[in-house]
């Protein structure tokens, strides 16, 4: 049995009542019995990333009890797991690009001169812990898969940078502590089996069982060389391939499947989309814009994963102003 397989196989073992049921359609269902149980006539809500998925379900399922939604981040409910990691992978290529050119203005960088060394330079780190795993002086030795993690989990946002140029610089001598703390916090890990939070495997149990199943194992391989052939770091392109395998072998799947949204809602709705962000491209939020006929798009130019709570005041002030009233910022409106 593949991992992948042993993954989907163990939650339905271990919680065979509850393994069927953590599925978005049925947060949604949830989310609504919040909402009445608040007293509240319509839902007022904040998403990000995977939670604008959950607020565009809502205005699908529940179109008259839309109040004022704001979805940070948008997810594109037309794509599938595979084209999901397709765009996430070239969005992360673009995030590396733009942090290696940042990192050579800095003298902490590992990589002098250009961007372009900094690229090769980890893509020298990774071949290297590809092949022998690096000591960390924390019991465990580090693996690619860390390392990978390591440099994508940093693109989340700019303030994570000045960190993951000094875990490169110590993994450019040998010494892997620092890519493997980075690694560890993204995964909640505290410790070599044991976590903080049920996270590693609630993504999976939700991301595959919105989807329809992943391709099996040929399919993926074939995936892994198509993305990665142009890639300016190509393991970290296979690596969001390879992902997926756990979905390629789910016990079960949602019958609403990858679809444009459709919601009757006349509430008008605020999509916030990054010009940069890695994990939901930008080119989703125009999307789910366009299939949200009342959804006005408020663009923030920028790096890092979702944009308001602190990167821009005027992101700031316009979503706090659309909550507080109900008035969205003029079509087109852009905030650096």
């Amino acid at each position: 049995m593949s991992l992948g397989a042993r993954l989907a196989d163990g939650c339905l073992q271990m919680t065979p009542q509850m393994a069927r049921h953590v599925g978005s359609d049925e947060t949604v269902r949830d989310m609504d019995i919040m909402r009445a149980a608040l007293g509240d006539q319509r839902l007022t809500y904040l998403g990000y990333s995977y939670g604008t998925y959950l607020g565009t379900l809502y205005a699908e399922e529940f179109p008259d009890r839309v109040g004022r939604l704001v979805l940070d981040g948008a997810v594109d409910p037309s794509l599938d797991v595979m084209q999901i990691s397709k765009g996430q992978s070239d969005g992360f290529q673009l995030a590396l690009t733009r942090f290696a050119r940042d990192c050579v203005t800095h003298s902490s960088c590992p990589w002098k001169g250009s961007s372009a060394n900094v690229i090769r330079g980890i893509n020298r780190v990774l071949a290297t812990v590809g092949r022998t795993p690096l000591p960390t002086h924390r019991g465990r030795d580090l693996v690619q898969s860390e390392a990978i993690t390591a440099v994508l989990y940093s693109m989340y946002s700019p303030a994570i940078w000045p960190t993951l140029r000094q875990a490169l610089r110590l993994a450019k001598i040998g010494d892997g502590m620092g890519l493997q703390q980075i690694a560890d916090f993204a995964a909640d890990r505290t410790g070599p089996n044991s976590y903080a939070t049920n996270m590693a495997s609630a993504f999976p149990a939700i991301a595959c069982w919105d989807s329809p199943p992943a391709p099996g194992i040929d399919g993926l391989r074939t995936a892994a060389r198509a993305w990665s052939a142009d890639a300016p770091v190509p393991e970290l392109a296979k690596a969001l391939s390879w992902g997926n395998a756990a979905c390629s072998a789910w016990y079960g799947h949602s019958p609403r499947g990858a679809q444009p949204a459709q919601s009757s809602t006349t509430a008008p709705i605020l999509v916030v989309g990054t010009t940069y962000d890695p994990a939901t491209p930008y080119a989703w939020a125009k999307s789910l814009t366009r299939q949200l006929g009342t959804a006005t798009l408020l663009t923030y130019r920028g790096d890092g994963h979702t944009a308001f709570g602190g990167n821009s005041r005027c992101i700031d002030d316009a979503v706090n102003r659309y909550l507080l009233t109900g008035a969205t910022p003029a079509a087109g409106t852009v905030c650096r």
